[in-house]
């Protein structure tokens, strides 16, 4: 197994024991550096990218995330989980891709800011978000 199929294993087993799915519900989309997760409760999308590119290389990249509860703290924990993930897979970076108000409100809160000036746009280092 390599870095990517176990960051999708962990995603999976963090998705069952969050919100009591049975079956996995995260896979990966065009390829394995994208992981797709649609179903009623979640809607998410994650880049892992290891190569520099528009995102620095080593930079866990969130395109998209939805929950069907808002404000209950789903995306508090899942930037959480994220974060262990990152440090467990010595990712450098998190990012936010194409925010909405809501979602630069959030990434605000804990620190992010815009990534190469871009508006809607927002990173952090794992070593600075604070939880």
């Amino acid at each position: 197994m390599n870095k990517n199929d176990i960051i999708l294993e962990s995603l999976n087993q963090y998705l069952k024991e969050t919100f009591r799915f049975k079956s996995n519900v995260a896979t990966f989309g065009l390829d394995n550096r994208m992981i797709d997760v649609r179903t009623k409760p979640i809607n998410l999308y994650l880049r892992l990218m290891d190569l520099e590119g528009f995102w620095f290389a080593s930079t866990i990249v969130i395109a998209c995330l939805s929950f069907q509860e808002k404000r209950v703290g789903h995306g508090t924990d899942f930037l959480r989980f994220i974060s262990k993930i990152a440090k467990e897979h010595r990712y450098k970076y998190i990012g936010l891709e194409c925010t909405n108000e809501k979602s630069t409100t959030f990434g605000l809160k804990y620190g992010f800011r815009k990534h190469r000036g871009e508006k809607n746009h927002y990173i952090i280092s794992v070593e600075d978000l604070t939880l």
